[in-house]
């Protein structure tokens, strides 16, 4: 008889790797087409003339992932509009007007969609007192940061008989003040969209509830510094038929990148810039800047900036170093 024999199989299990073939493309993971749910019903605490602080409960989500808060605003007259977008669970107003009602809501985002809205919360600024007495000067403003197009400020506070509601920022351009920005309730503003090497000067001015304004603070000047990626080539022609004194300075910006602009170079001694209608300009002794610093004037890239002017004096005008946005041509 034949013995019997007892076999003993080993099972091994081994995971499976999938390997794609040259054209074939992972399966991507399913779009998000669930929205999250709507946040809890907004808080109001600390209300001022201008401002308040509004809180509230996280949204949920099926994914776990909540990208920001779309915060609207409710106006009788022009309906639901977006007012900003918060990335936390809170947010400060600001700029409020003293005296008036607010409504806002809240709708969650998870980056694919934006879920319901959350219950809206209405609040009312405080009213601003009759009176007359003005804040007291702010200090002299100091820069904190400054780039090529932007400078961050800040000075000492004014202070007030009720209670500085917000300050405000002015240039200064010989005789005349334009209103550049808006300062912040903790005397900080920030300048933007500033020129590359050009020379600004600018005070602050404080405001109350009652719409009272300090006298301008002691003036700030600067100049922005260079910008780094600008570079040019310059050409220079003239006298124009039948316009003996008029000259054209031709400058092509050879950078990357759109950029607003400033022009600056140096005239043979006693050369004087008569007029020019081709953008603002100074002349201090041999030293002269154009710039322009309008919306929709910028330069884009291999594009050329012509500046016209009437020249005089006791010889051939050709000017020296020739700089766009501090760059040498």
């Amino acid at each position: 008889m034949t013995p019997s024999r007892v076999c003993r199989i080993a099972v091994a299990v081994v995971a499976a790797t999938v390997v794609l073939l040259p054209g074939q493309v992972a399966a991507a993971d399913p779009p998000d087409t669930v929205p999250p749910g709507p946040p809890g019903r907004p808080v109001i605490t600390g209300i001022t003339y201008t401002g308040a602080t509004m809180t509230w409960a996280p949204a949920t989500d099926d994914r776990g992932v909540i990208t920001e808060y779309a915060i609207w605003q409710r106006t009788p007259d022009r309906g639901d509009m977006l007012y900003n977008v918060a990335r936390t669970t809170s947010f400060r107003f600001g700029g409020l007007t003293p005296g008036t009602s607010y409504t806002f809501f809240l709708r969650a985002s998870d980056g694919q969609n934006y879920g319901a809205a959350s219950e809206p919360v209405t609040f009312r600024t405080l009213t601003a007192p009759v009176e007359s007495q003005p804040p007291s000067r702010p200090g002299t403003p100091v820069v904190t940061a400054l780039t090529p197009t932007s400078a961050e400020l800040r000075w000492a506070p004014s202070t007030d008989n009720v209670a500085v509601i917000r300050y405000l920022i002015y240039r200064v351009f010989g005789t005349q003040q334009t209103l550049f920005s808006y300062g912040y309730e903790d005397a900080t503003g920030r300048l933007n969209v500033l020129v590359p090497d050009l020379d600004y000067t600018v005070v602050v001015v404080a405001e109350d509830p009652a719409g009272n304004r300090s006298a301008p603070s002691a003036p700030l000047r600067l100049r922005t510094p260079p910008d780094p990626a600008a570079a040019c080539r310059v050409a220079f022609a003239g006298p124009t038929p039948g316009m003996p004194s008029t000259y054209r300075l031709a400058v092509t910006y050879t950078g990357p990148g759109r950029m607003h602009w400033s022009v600056r170079f140096t005239l043979p001694a006693g050369t004087v810039v008569a007029w020019s209608w081709s953008a603002g300009w100074q002349q201090v002794g041999d030293q002269v800047v154009f710039w322009y610093e309008g919306w929709a004037d910028s330069l884009a890239p291999g594009e050329t900036l012509t500046l016209d002017m009437a020249l005089t004096g006791p010889g051939r005008p050709d000017p020296a170093t020739v700089r766009l946005n501090g760059a040498a041509c």
